[in-house]
């Protein structure tokens, strides 16, 4: 009787270790699943989007993002080197997974033109 009593404890182990494993397995599935929803359908909304440029861009210049706005002009308010674009257009393939022309980003006047551009590639 002892062992059959242990066996069944050893059954009843497995099986709560085989269970949390299927279930970390499903939540990682659906998870990724989930990502690539996102990234397809574009969920992210625009000002999220905007806010998410805005900081990336006040890196890249070097200034406050409080301080930029969809309207701000790259050449004429922000100056900067053809480098500091390199760098935001890096950062903003790298953080939002989009791959952007450095030509294309470079012809954007605003940074709200730079969203439009970004939100195209989503």
């Amino acid at each position: 009787m002892q062992i059959k009593r242990y066996y069944q404890a050893s059954y009843t182990v497995e099986a709560t270790y085989i269970m949390a494993i299927t279930f970390l397995a499903l939540s990682v599935l659906i998870r990724t699943a989930y990502m690539q929803y996102e990234k397809e359908t574009g969920i992210m909304d625009r000002k999220e989007l905007e806010t998410q440029v805005i900081s990336m861009v006040a890196a890249s210049y070097k200034r406050d993002a409080a301080e930029l706005t969809t309207a701000t002009l790259f050449k004429e308010e922000l100056g900067g080197a053809s480098i500091q674009m390199v760098a935001l257009v890096s950062e903003i393939e790298n953080e939002l997974d989009v791959e952007l022309m450095l030509a294309d980003a470079s012809g954007c006047a605003t940074i709200g033109d730079l969203v439009d551009l970004v939100e195209g590639e989503m």
